[in-house]
């Protein structure tokens, strides 16, 4: 059993609180999620069903993750802002998902407002603390009787290909970062190019040679931007497991490049085997996927 205690941190003061009135009315919920995108995407599938528990609702994040949650296709009643748009706000519920969040000195100016993070640090705690954020939201909807599903997420129409080369071949992205797998990308690049027209975009190595015209390095600062160039490619290749797995919830034509069936009902290649990976584009292609 969850249980809550009413002592508080030694690290952060409050007032006094009227934890009855504020947990009833759901008037106002913010949330300061974390710097990884992956943990972040999760978490947000879940708090994006409470969207209609409360009058309210902020999110917060690191800039370099802003843009990608931002698009995401929700009703206007969740806003979105910076860490750095971050202010005191009053009657307010707080999770923070971010540990370091909990060193800024607006906490101690939050009035009349409940607390939480899982390390059990705020004026709202479970016992025992939670192992990660997402215990934290079960606990917490568990608490607050709000439900503990998973929403799925779409995107915003965005149509942008001002990063691509003007002709008409096909556009492929790929997104190959393992240092075990960048040995390849010079033959793949070759072999596709002896079979059809194609721009390549290099987004998590970076290609010196020259013998390739219509080969770009685009490196990426934020995941938006790289969301945005899959979406618009005609094709996107990665080794990045959890960027793919992610990406597959959007209607992406991907391939991925690592170990056999690693995903259910999607190609999966190994980056040395590159006449295979140029067979399943061609299959692709031909089939208009």
């Amino acid at each position: 059993m969850n249980l809550l205690r009413n002592n508080f941190s030694e690290n952060i003061s409050f007032n006094k609180i009227d934890f009855g009135n504020i947990l009833f009315e759901k008037k106002n919920l913010s949330v300061v999620f974390s710097t990884d995108f992956v943990e972040n995407y999760e978490l947000f599938s879940y708090i994006a069903f409470w969207e209609v528990a409360f009058e309210n609702f902020e999110l917060y994040f690191p800039k370099d993750l802003f843009n990608f949650f931002q698009n995401l296709a929700f009703s206007n009643n969740i806003k979105n802002f910076l860490y750095d748009e971050f202010d005191t706000r009053k009657d307010t519920i707080l999770l923070i998902f971010n540990d370091e969040f909990l060193k800024n000195k607006k906490l101690k100016h939050f009035e009349n407002s409940i607390l939480i993070d899982k390390n059990s640090l705020c004026n709202l705690q479970f016992v025992p603390n939670s192992k990660t954020n997402l215990d934290l939201i079960y606990k917490f909807s568990d608490f607050m009787s709000l439900p503990f599903s998973k929403s799925k997420l779409s995107m915003k129409q965005i149509e942008d290909r001002s990063k691509f080369f003007e002709n008409d071949n096909k556009n492929v992205v790929l997104d190959i970062g393992k240092s075990k797998h960048i040995k390849y990308i010079e033959s793949l690049i070759k072999i596709l190019k002896q079979h059809f027209s194609a721009n390549f975009y290099l987004t998590d190595s970076f290609y010196e040679g020259n013998a390739f015209i219509n080969v770009k390095n685009i490196q990426n600062n934020e995941i938006f931007e790289l969301y945005i160039l899959a979406k618009n490619a005609d094709f996107f290749l990665s080794d990045n497991e959890e960027i793919f797995n992610i990406f597959d919830d959007f209607d992406i034509d991907q391939i991925f490049l690592g170990k056999s069936n690693t995903f259910e009902n999607v190609k999966c290649v190994h980056p040395k085997n590159i006449f295979e990976i140029r067979s399943v584009l061609e299959e692709m292609m031909e089939n208009g996927e």
